[in-house]
């Protein structure tokens, strides 16, 4: 028999291509720098749009004329500062040196208040039969 003759269909470097484990992304590669700043905060691709602009980038064919851009639009979830722990230097790796925890602020945490609960809820977790 003849074999068949067809495009490719998907990349290889996507490869096996499956279902992702979790929607959260794994960081492998981290940025060295000597000053101390936020590292692997979360954000997510929403989407894509574009924006109006004036060129004002040097010696450009459109220099000072409005130009359309593509742009990224990212959604970043709020974040609240719950610790700060600090690392130093030690047999060619990190240790903690030392951490600070503060103090949260009243809503910021989801708390156990079952009291907000829907109450069908509450009988099936406390093993006594639903009405």
């Amino acid at each position: 028999m003849a074999t068949i003759h067809r495009p490719r269909r998907g990349s290889l470097a996507y490869s096996p291509r499956k279902r992702a484990k979790s929607e959260v992304p794994r960081i492998r590669s981290w940025l060295e720098e000597d000053k101390a700043r936020i590292a692997g905060f979360a954000g997510y691709k929403a989407g894509m749009t574009h924006v109006m602009m004036i060129d004002d980038r040097p010696r450009s064919l459109t220099e000072g004329m409005e130009i359309s851009t593509p742009v990224t639009v990212l959604e970043v979830p709020p974040m609240n500062v719950v610790a700060v722990r600090a690392y130093e230097s030690y047999n060619g790796g990190l240790r903690p040196a030392g951490e600070l925890w503060g103090e949260p602020e009243p809503g910021a945490l989801p708390s156990d208040d079952r009291s907000q609960e829907d109450p069908r809820n509450r009988s099936r977790r406390s093993g006594r039969p639903g009405r």
